[in-house]
């Protein structure tokens, strides 16, 4: 592992999104909705640093992402993979908040 003072002083976490346009024939249609979900939304957790990537899993326990989409308050809970971020992707063709609580690694004392 490393010093508890590397940790909290030189390990910065980036929280970020993602977005792409859906082409036509990969979008979701309900009864309610002709347009259909246009939008794919990605949000993340990664380090800042990208050497660090790979000791993610030391750090972060998981990472519980929420978002209110079309009524529907949901969530998902992700759990790092070593060197990959932490990310989550929705479909949809509206705006939505999306709360993000990290849960640290129980020998961080945090």
């Amino acid at each position: 592992m490393f010093d508890k003072k590397y940790i909290y002083e030189d390990v910065q976490v980036c929280l970020g999104n993602k977005h792409e346009i859906v082409p036509a024939e990969f979008q979701l249609h309900d009864d309610n909705d002709d347009e259909g979900d246009q939008h794919r939304w990605t949000a993340f957790v990664r380090f800042v640093d990208s050497d660090m990537q790979h000791h993610i899993a030391h750090f972060i326990q998981k990472v519980e992402f929420g978002f209110l989409l079309k009524g529907r308050f949901e969530k998902q809970e992700i759990k790092p993979s070593p060197g990959t971020a932490i990310e989550m992707s929705t479909l949809s063709s509206e705006c939505f908040e999306m709360p993000i609580s990290i849960y640290w690694a129980d020998e961080l004392d945090m």
